[in-house]
């Protein structure tokens, strides 16, 4: 396309002929430059750049109104930027866009009434027929092997969704969060109980040494 000028460009989408589908497709058009007719020894040791870009579609074939179907799929642990997440994969099964939608989730230690970890979040969308990894910080604490549960609520203003799962983190996922984990927060217990452990012993040595003395 010559510059200053423009072009319609006519972009066949096939449907399906025997069903209708209810709710909404999202996708997308990419209009790419086209690639150069130079011999490819000439470009070989250069920097070549094509410019691409993207046109949102949105496609419906009824409008018959679907409501979101959420649903809480599973549970994980993982790390996002070398920091442990605690992550709520929440589904969205409806083939509609959920708008505006509030999460809040909190993770307690099974049977504990007492939260760990909490997270809220806002005003989110979801894509039709997507999966949500909602992760949940865990305040640069690290891990412990057990089993806990998440509570989740979701809410878009018209309905409302609660979960509740248990998971397990093991012995062998926690170690491994938590060595790779940067700036968690050490847990200097055990050692203090030996520094307390020392100076008793210390001090109980001296005490007989004085009382030695003053016998003698």
């Amino acid at each position: 396309i010559p510059r200053g000028e423009s072009r319609i460009l006519t972009a066949l989408v096939q449907l399906p002929k025997e069903q209708i589908f209810d709710g909404i497709l999202l996708g997308g058009l990419t209009i790419s430059e086209k690639e150069s007719t130079k011999d490819s020894s000439e470009t070989e040791n250069q920097i070549t750049n094509r410019f691409v870009y993207s046109i949102a579609v949105m496609i419906a074939q009824s409008e018959d109104a679907v409501q979101p179907d959420l649903s809480l799929k599973s549970v994980d642990v993982e790390q996002r930027n070398r920091r442990n997440f605690i992550v709520g994969n929440i589904q969205n099964r409806a083939s509609t866009i959920v708008n505006h939608f509030d999460v809040e989730a909190t993770i307690f230690k099974e049977g504990e009434t007492t939260p760990l970890f909490h997270e809220e979040r806002v005003d989110m969308r979801m894509a039709p027929n997507s999966t949500l990894a909602y992760g949940i910080g865990t305040n640069n604490q690290p891990l412990s092997s057990g089993t806990y549960e998440m509570h989740m609520k979701a809410t878009n203003g018209e309905e409302e969704w609660k979960w509740i799962e248990s998971f397990t983190i093991t012995n062998e996922k926690a170690r491994e969060m938590n060595n790779s984990a940067v700036e968690l927060e050490k847990d200097n217990t055990r050692l203090y109980l030996i520094i307390a452990g020392i100076v008793i012993v210390i001090l109980f040595i001296v005490i007989l040494v004085l009382m030695n003395r003053e016998k003698i």
